[in-house]
């Protein structure tokens, strides 16, 4: 659960440089979970020219590898544009262990720095999310690679490349035998002497999982979204009553540039060899990847232990993937990009 509330006051943050940049905080947030936070996040105002200063300095960790400049519109230098901030996660342990929450945060940042700096501070421990602008009714903008995946993860695959995936086999090796654990409950049927519609074992299925959705105005497809350890992304479930089908997407959060759908289709094919469950597709006209599990239940019945597995598995080898493919997205070949993620 996210909170915001007003802030409307100017913040201070420190850069490498040792540079003052004076902003407008708009909006805090807190992310929590259980009573804990997972999450700290900021929105500033910031004039056209402070934007061109953030972006050429890098500042909010802004860097050209992880976001594309707009192409058909462009931001106006007459309005003020909107920056949504997120506090890097690695620092919330230490913060909380300090009694230090986004109220202490805030504060701070209304005063000058001193001469230790706290390191919210400092803007190398804020990532961009967001650049938007408003011009007239419509909204324009960007987001970055950082409102998609982990930024502590990602930072270092742009970083270290290789190196980074050293430190997964323990994460990969604990969603494996969590997914294992799973496969290994008995099929369960619905008792009903009516047998329901695929379309209401679905529902009920993701309503017992407590998984958040929305339904499509076509009745047939259900939308909503996941966080894995490595990235967030959006996953649609279709139940075809008619064709007795049950279809499970997840869709990966970064469109492919043009310039790199074949790489990209080439490490999509490799790491496809093998898989038993499910198979990843790349649209070639829009770049989107998606990992898709199905299932045809024609003369028989669809269980929720089937559904579990069509699901979950799907999840987890999106996440378990979508570190390699930004890998080749940032350089890697598709070979190595492969061992990397399957070395285990």
């Amino acid at each position: 659960m996210k909170k915001t509330f007003d802030i409307n006051q100017e913040l201070i943050f420190l850069s490498d440089s040792k540079m003052l940049l004076k902003v407008q905080g708009v909006t805090g947030g807190i992310a929590e979970q259980n009573d804990k936070p997972l999450n700290y996040y900021l929105t500033l105002q910031v004039s056209f020219e402070q934007y061109q200063q953030i972006e050429q300095k890098h500042l909010f960790n802004l860097k050209p590898e992880v976001y594309s400049p707009l192409i058909d519109r462009q931001f106006n230098p007459e309005i003020n544009l909107t920056l949504e901030l997120m506090l890097k996660p690695g620092l919330l342990p230490k913060l909380t262990q300090k009694g230090t929450d986004v109220t202490t945060i805030i504060t701070d940042l209304k005063q000058h720095p001193s001469e230790e700096p706290p390191p919210y501070q400092q803007t190398e421990n804020w990532f961009c999310l967001n650049v938007l602008q408003r011009q007239g009714d419509d909204k324009i903008g960007y987001s970055t690679l950082w409102n998609w995946a982990n930024p502590d993860t990602l930072e270092e695959l742009v970083k270290q490349g290789k190196e980074t995936f050293q430190g997964w086999g323990e994460q990969l090796q604990t969603t494996l035998e969590s997914l294992e654990n799973r496969l290994t409950k008995l099929t369960i049927t619905i008792p009903t002497s009516e047998p329901a519609s695929i379309s209401q074992i679905v529902t009920r299925f993701f309503d017992e999982e407590d998984w958040d959705y929305i339904r499509r105005e076509d009745e047939v497809t259900l939308e909503m979204s996941f966080v894995g350890d490595h990235g967030r992304w959006s996953c649609l479930a279709q139940a075809r009553d008619e064709d007795e089908q049950f279809l499970f997407y997840s869709i990966c959060p970064i469109a492919i540039p043009l310039e790199l759908r074949s790489p990209i289709a080439e490490f999509l094919t490799k790491a496809n060899c093998g898989l038993i469950l499910g198979n990843f597709e790349l649209d070639y006209a829009d770049g989107e990847v998606c990992y898709k599990t199905s299932i045809d239940v024609e003369g028989d019945r669809l269980s929720e232990a089937l559904l579990e597995s069509l699901v979950y598995t799907n999840v987890s080898m999106m996440d378990r993937y979508l570190p390699s493919l930004i890998a080749v997205i940032n350089g890697m070949s598709p070979d190595d990009a492969i061992a990397l993620v399957e070395a285990d």
